[in-house]
């Protein structure tokens, strides 16, 4: 059970675990197919077998001609040689479909593309993503055959291990070998956002693009990227950053990427992507174990990946990708992701002279500052215990109190604990969450305690004696689940991933002996710090 569940602060809306999302298929016939009597068992070649189908390409491979085709794999499981002459691939027996040419040896795997047009390695056939069948013979002979079913974009049917039993995958594997075990998730966006591989990402800029980004990092430009076997020509690309985490494009570049901005498309069903250059984390793993145990705990938090970024051909070195908090961010957590959207930094706040300075990040086409008064209102007058219900009313306190209590916990000086690199959610009701950012300067000692933080609502709470008894409580929880975490062997567990990226980073802006440092601090805070803490707040409890 998450931190939050246990206080009985999940409000409706907040998935505290966002479930695997995807349509279940409403049919498919995976079975294998009996041998025939015209032909002998013997005489048909074991291990022929239909692998992979993907029936809705989106973002996820291209063709030769830069087309998300459909496509099709065909695996030889067996011992011996194929002669491709003898196999076909239709839409259903009886069809004219593709017959191959060549040898597939045993091991080897063939992957056809689905483009309505017959070529060498092209199906003459283009597959439904509501549902579909495809058919595989020898000598006009059945040997396999699968009737799909609606997958979802960029989700596959696929046998796991290579040959075995038929599982739905949102993490398909053209032209390799589809592992042991399917994804655990639908959503072909989780595959972006694992902590198990680094992901290759090409971007291309011309020189003209290159220059405006010199002059004006914020204005977004028109560049191209790569993204393992996908090309996207126009994307829009901006430098992200400010103050100590702003890099020119000659320099360790931190970079937004707008998908869908020029063009209709999308990758993995995302519209954004955000590469940090953690030149602030020179452990290289804050934001990653941060913002992931943030989510176990039911608080909204973006998801994390790592990225290899190429510029125009030059090896830029180790990223980390974040999930862009946007609609597609706000639709995995809230129940009605068309509320409003506020972006707070440097110092911006929940007060009538600042509420213009808040970033409207998405919502309706005007903003509505309503309820941002309302709660400015509140946090200027008379704080008792009424002012406290009224606040409740509006912010969902208890949350806002978690993610405060996590801030205390991990030394996140960056935070709302300085009213910086947050993000406030108000749903359609007018219920405000609060939505943490700005993770890679946490667990290295801090300058200030857990009662200190400036945001005013956090302020306004802790110098009620009630509202902060009730803060209290939730920071015992929150070292307790700290504590439960094993945070310091999630560092550990990444360090063999993360070490080899950063020695090869020519662009890394510190050295391994700084990365080792930071890493060695990280670890003794996350042992030690909580149970400090846990003893001051039990010691501030009346």
């Amino acid at each position: 059970m998450t931190l939050l569940a246990l206080l009985g602060c999940v409000t409706e809306g907040v998935a505290p675990r966002p479930e695997p999302v995807g349509p279940t298929p409403e049919w498919y016939d995976p079975d294998p197919v009996a041998p025939p009597e015209v032909l002998p068992a013997a005489a048909l070649p074991e291990g022929l077998v239909l692998n992979e189908v993907m029936a809705d390409n989106e973002s996820t491979v291209m063709t030769a001609a830069l087309e998300f085709a459909d496509w099709v794999e065909v695996y030889n499981g067996g011992d011996t040689a194929v002669d491709l002459a003898r196999v076909g691939l239709a839409e259903d027996e009886g069809d004219d479909g593709w017959v191959g040419e060549g040898t597939l040896l045993p091991g080897e795997r063939v992957h056809l593309w689905a483009t309505g047009v017959l070529g060498a390695d092209t199906l003459p056939f283009a597959l439904a993503g509501a549902g579909d069948t495809v058919v595989l013979t020898w000598d006009g002979v059945v040997l396999d055959r699968i009737r799909t079913g609606p997958v979802g974009s960029d989700t596959s049917w696929a046998r796991f291990p290579d040959g075995g039993a038929w599982e739905i995958t949102a993490r398909p594997t053209p032209y390799a070998p589809n592992g042991n075990t399917p994804s655990a998730s639908r959503d072909p966006s989780d595959a972006v956002f694992d902590l198990d591989r680094v992901h290759p990402i090409d971007v291309t800029l011309p020189d003209a693009a290159l220059d405006s980004l010199r002059g004006a990092p914020y204005t977004q430009v028109i560049g191209s990227l790569g993204y393992e076997g996908a090309w996207f020509p126009e994307v829009g690309v901006a430098i992200k950053g400010v103050y100590g985490s702003l890099r020119s494009v000659d320099a360790k570049v931190a970079l937004k990427l707008d998908v869908n901005d020029y063009v209709d498309h999308e990758l993995r069903g995302l519209e954004h992507l955000t590469l940090n250059n953690m030149v602030q984390d020179p452990s290289g793993v804050h934001e990653a174990v941060g913002y992931q145990f943030l989510r176990e705990q039911g608080i909204p938090a973006p998801r994390t990946g790592w990225a290899r970024l190429s510029l125009n051909g030059e090896d830029r070195g180790f990223y980390l990708l974040v999930e862009a908090v946007d609609e597609r961010f706000l639709a995995r957590w809230f129940d009605d992701p068309t509320g409003q959207l506020w972006e707070g930094a440097y110092g911006v706040d929940l007060q009538d002279d600042e509420l213009a300075a808040f970033q409207y990040d998405a919502g309706p086409k005007l903003p509505d500052y309503a309820q941002l008064e309302a709660v400015s209102d509140i946090l200027a007058g008379t704080n008792d215990n009424a002012a406290i219900a009224a606040l409740e009313a509006i912010v969902d306190l208890d949350e806002w109190l978690a993610v405060m209590a996590f801030e205390a916990v991990a030394y996140h000086w960056d935070g709302y604990s300085t009213a910086n690199n947050y993000r406030i959610y108000e749903d359609p009701t007018g219920r405000i969450v609060m939505i943490p950012w700005g993770l890679d300067q946490t667990w290295v000692d801090a300058y200030f305690g857990p009662w200190d933080g400036y945001g005013l609502v956090f302020q306004f709470c802790v110098q009620n004696r009630d509202c902060r008894t009730r803060y209290d409580e939730i920071l015992i929880d929150m070292t307790h689940a700290v504590d439960a975490a094993d945070l310091p062997g999630r560092v550990t567990d990444l360090l063999p991933l993360v070490r080899p990226e950063l020695e090869t980073d020519a662009f890394r802006e510190y050295d391994m002996g700084t990365h080792a440092a930071y890493v060695d601090a990280t670890l003794a805070t996350m042992r030690d710090y909580p149970a400090q803490v846990r003893a001051a707040a039990e010691a501030d409890i009346p």
